[in-house]
């Protein structure tokens, strides 16, 4: 993979995800494009580039305003998230196409159900109504309905994005598998 086209398509999801999140938040809920990256480049590199693609994809997605007060960053429950989201793709990326659009979009809401489920777990455990003083405690119930609204949002979105990434694959430098390569 060139990982120069990788660190500029980050940095664009990236400023897209927090710069246009006013346009697109619909209800409360903003699509998680970093997630879309995250499957595209499992979908396609060999397991330790895809692990290491998630793990930074997941870094850049704890340092975007958080639920702490005052837009606190939390580090710690998306990097896992994506990181278990990235071993979820590499585990289902041989069952399905990798060229398709529709597998991304697939793809999309089955390892979005993973890394959802880390993050709300993490942020249940590591006591976050008590580091946002609220006076409710914090339900992980009501956190993943909205979360999968926003999966559902992001899945919609994964088909025009997957467009785009499938058009500028030729620049991502990705090697086809060669043959004495197992696939599980």
């Amino acid at each position: 993979m060139n990982w120069l086209v990788f660190t500029l398509a980050a940095y664009l999801v990236y400023a897209l995800q927090g710069g246009l999140a006013p346009l697109w938040t619909v209800g409360g809920i903003t699509p998680n494009l970093l997630l879309v990256l995250m499957i595209f480049v499992g979908l396609h590199t060999p397991r330790p580039v895809a692990l290491i693609a998630a793990l930074i994809l997941g870094l850049l997605m704890d340092l975007r305003p958080g639920p702490l007060p005052e837009g606190g960053v939390l580090v710690g429950p998306h990097t896992l998230g994506f990181l278990i989201g990235g071993y979820a793709t590499l585990q289902l990326r041989n069952l399905l196409f990798r060229g398709s659009v529709i597998t991304l979009v697939l793809m999309t809401l089955l390892v979005g159900i993973f890394t959802t489920l880390t993050e709300v777990l993490l942020y249940s455990l590591r006591g976050l109504p008590m580091l946002a003083d609220e006076p409710t405690p914090w339900r992980a119930l009501p956190q993943l309905l909205v979360r999968g609204q926003g999966l559902l949002y992001t899945a919609a979105l994964a088909l025009p994005v997957g467009l785009l990434l499938n058009l500028t694959q030729k620049r991502w430098g990705f090697t086809a598998r060669t043959r004495g390569e197992k696939i599980f």
